[in-house]
């Protein structure tokens, strides 16, 4: 006897329930993976998403608790990947999708870094557009800010995100940032590194 007859009916029933199992055993580990790398602003978001009414009930109760401690009310119904902010966001692209949707956010100051005043949105896109703050943590801070404040912006990433470490350097000094890198004789850019 075979432990598995592909012209089997019944095997090929068994082994697509088990690839399901095993999918969604694997989609809560790295959920849970995710929801811990998240900020607590990002968390916020997130658990305010998942219900009108309860939004800030949940934010409040569950914002520091671990993935697999969420009761399932709230797992069931929310969608981490839209709060998975990647690490290579481009700040000029960055920049650019926020002064597009700018009548989206508040017309007073909405961003405090952990340092210094709140900014406006106009102060923040002079901030990336400046080439000094390529930093991926300031990038993600910022998102993280634009998606608590509840409007609840949808995000393209893969749009935000950059392809190329030379498409960024290139962007950035077409846009006329501080420190943009100079050419050297070959044409190439240079950018001190």
């Amino acid at each position: 006897m075979k432990i598995f007859d592909i012209n089997n009916p019944k095997h090929v029933q068994i082994l697509k329930e088990e690839l399901v199992r095993a999918k969604r055993i694997l989609r809560e580990y790295n959920e849970s993976e995710i929801w811990k790398n998240l900020s607590a602003d990002v968390r916020r978001a997130a658990l305010m998403s998942v219900d009108d009414d309860m939004g800030p009930d949940f934010a409040d109760e569950y914002e520091d608790t671990d993935w697999m401690q969420l009761p399932d009310v709230i797992t069931n119904r929310l969608d981490l990947k839209r709060f998975d902010i990647p690490d290579n966001i481009n700040p000029m692209a960055l920049a650019s999708f926020i002064q597009t949707n700018s009548s989206k956010l508040p017309n007073d100051a909405w961003y405090q870094a952990s340092v210094g005043p709140k900014l406006r949105t106009d102060q923040i896109v002079k901030l990336l557009q400046s080439g000094l703050t390529s930093s991926k943590y300031l990038t993600k801070d910022i998102i993280a800010h634009m998606l608590a404040i509840g409007n609840f912006i949808d995000i393209d990433f893969n749009k935000l995100t950059d392809k190329s470490v030379t498409g960024s350097v290139v962007q950035a000094s077409q846009q006329g940032g501080i420190g943009a890198p100079s050419k050297n004789r070959s044409g190439r850019y240079w950018t001190g590194d």
